[in-house]
């Protein structure tokens, strides 16, 4: 995210060329990354992270695409909290959109919340400051 040209394939290692997205806890677990979208200077994340002993964290990152630097962490800044429902994909589904000739325009994030296993349900968050809320 620093702007230094990566050669592809890219490492997933944590300690390979690229900006780590996920958090330094979850560098032995399991993740996903479901979803990145890039809007109006910041890069979006949707990604989950499972171990077989714990339960799924769904997590919401935004970066500032010019400085690398993280901003919001869902899991940590609002206690694994992403919308109300809370997002819970244990799928690693989900998505963002958001009108590319409209930066001011609202971000939309779309994927699941698994009550249990028989009650699913769609669900549909909109932020209109850039993923802030």
């Amino acid at each position: 995210m620093d702007g230094t040209a990566l050669s592809i394939p890219t490492s997933c290692a944590s300690n390979g060329p690229s900006t780590m997205i996920n958090l330094a806890d979850e560098v032995n677990l399991n993740t996903w990354l479901g979803n990145m979208h890039v809007k109006d200077g910041k890069a979006h994340f949707q990604y989950n992270t499972r171990q077989e002993s714990t339960p799924i964290r769904q997590h919401y990152m935004r970066f500032d695409a010019a400085t690398g630097v993280r901003e919001i962490d869902s899991y940590t800044d609002w206690g694994n909290q992403w919308g109300n429902p809370p997002i819970q994909s244990a799928d690693g589904d989900g998505l963002f959109a958001s009108d590319p000739d409209d930066p001011d325009g609202p971000l939309f994030a779309v994927g699941r919340y698994a009550e249990n296993q028989w009650r699913k349900r769609l669900v549909a968050l909109v932020s209109y400051d850039n993923g802030s809320s």
